[in-house]
């Protein structure tokens, strides 16, 4: 079936499924001799000594270990390449991660006061920008002096934000998920078996919820 067949939602979801791969494609081409060895620690090295011109999927938290190699070095922060329009590349913002607290803890209060300290005070906001690298989850908050944020906020503003999606399913899935993704990297598995043993797993542990 050609694309001009299918309707207009199957055909932006196929081609959003088409680009993926062909952005896996292009970063397995222009990347390093190694892309299934080579750990974020090495990512840091390459590009904090020029031998790599570009991270893929970092965000602030690369920065104070590159500035350790080059503190001089200039560094540029832009969006993902989802189709070839460039008004599409954007950066993604949302919450990757969750914390859920139990209504009927004999604690909730003491939790809550936790959470609340953690997220207003200054230790907490501090601990957002320097320790983890992101920006911190409260409207209004200190925003770290690091050149990725500072752009990220400019690009943020200038071109709005493509949400991040994130699937929450349980380790197993995970770990089986990217064994799928290196199968397919390493030549093993074409992108529609790679995406085929994804979706049997999800199947498997999750339901077809």
């Amino acid at each position: 079936m050609s694309k001009s067949s299918l309707s207009p939602k199957r055909a932006f979801y196929r081609e959003r499924y088409d680009n993926f791969f062909r952005f896996i494609d292009l970063c397995v081409k222009y990347g390093d001799n190694k892309p299934l060895e080579t750990d974020l620690a090495g990512e840091d090295s390459a590009f904090g000594t020029g031998k790599a011109a570009m991270m893929v999927g970092q965000g602030a938290w690369v920065e104070a270990d590159v500035l350790a190699i080059d503190d001089s070095i200039q560094i540029g922060f832009a969006g993902y390449p989802v189709t070839d329009n460039p008004a599409q590349s954007q950066i993604i913002g949302g919450s990757d991660q969750a914390l859920r607290i139990n209504k009927d803890s004999k604690n909730l209060q003491a939790v809550l006061d936790f959470v609340n300290w953690w997220y207003t005070s200054e230790y907490g906001q501090n601990w957002f920008c320097d320790v983890a690298g992101v920006i911190p989850p409260v409207t209004g908050a200190k925003v770290a002096d690091m050149q990725i944020i500072k752009q990220g906020v400019e690009l943020s503003a200038a071109d709005g934000t493509a949400p991040l999606s994130i699937c929450y399913s349980s380790d197993s899935y995970h770990q089986a998920k990217g064994e799928a993704l290196q199968a397919y990297i390493g030549g093993s598995l074409t992108k529609d078996e790679c995406c085929a043993q994804i979706e049997a797993k999800c199947v498997e542990l999750d339901g077809t919820k």
